[in-house]
C-alpha cells in the first residue's frame, strides 16, 4: 500500500499547476475576450473566481457592454465550512498550509461574491452555483426557465 502511495505522490508532483500559469489569470482572459467575442454573444465564465481583483472589473464591465455575460461562481462545501474539529492540509503543490479554524474561511467567499455581485448589472448575471450535488438541478431550473426570469442572490439559487 505505501508503494501505492508513493507512486501517486510521484505522479502528482510531476502534473502542471494550473494556478501557476502566467498566461491564464482573469484579467488576461477579460482582456481576449473582449477582443474575441462579437457584439450580441453570450459569454459564460465558469471559475471559483480565486484570483478576481478590483482590476478586472473595469475589463468585465467592457466586455458587457458588447456581450451577454453569465458569472458561474464555483464553490466547494469546504470553501463554506470545514468539518467540525477537523484539520486540513491544503497544497498548491509546492506549499502546504493547514487550515484548522472556520474563522480562516468565514469572510473568503462571501467577499468573493459580494466583489461579483456588485458587478451585476443589465448584462452580467451570476450564479452562485455550489458543488453540493445540486449543480445540474440548478442548471436545468435556470436554464429551462424563460431567460427574463430571475431572483436575487442566494446558496443554489439564481440572481
Amino acid at each position: 500500500m505505501l508503494g501505492v502511495l508513493h507512486s501517486l505522490d510521484d505522479f502528482s508532483r510531476r502534473l502542471s499547476n494550473p494556478l501557476h500559469s502566467a498566461e491564464q489569470n482573469m484579467q488576461d482572459l477579460l482582456l481576449k475576450l473582449q477582443r474575441v467575442t462579437r457584439p450580441g454573444s453570450s459569454v459564460y465564465l465558469a471559475s471559483d473566481f480565486h484570483d478576481f481583483s478590483d482590476e478586472c472589473i473595469p475589463h468585465l464591465q467592457r466586455l458587457a457592454r458588447h456581450a451577454q455575460v453569465t458569472l458561474l461562481c464555483i464553490s466547494d462545501p469546504l470553501e463554506w465550512q470545514l468539518p467540525a474539529g477537523s484539520s486540513l492540509w491544503v497544497t498548491d503543490g509546492s506549499q502546504r498550509q493547514l487550515l484548522s479554524a472556520q474563522e480562516q474561511l468565514n469572510d473568503l467567499l462571501p467577499r468573493r461574491l459580494e466583489r461579483l455581485q456588485a458587478c451585476t448589472g443589465s448584462s452580467i448575471e451570476l450564479l452562485d452555483i455550489r458543488g453540493d450535488g445540486q449543480v445540474a438541478e440548478l442548471l436545468q431550473r435556470r436554464y429551462g426557465q424563460s431567460v427574463g426570469r430571475s431572483s436575487g442572490i442566494a446558496p443554489g439559487r439564481v440572481s
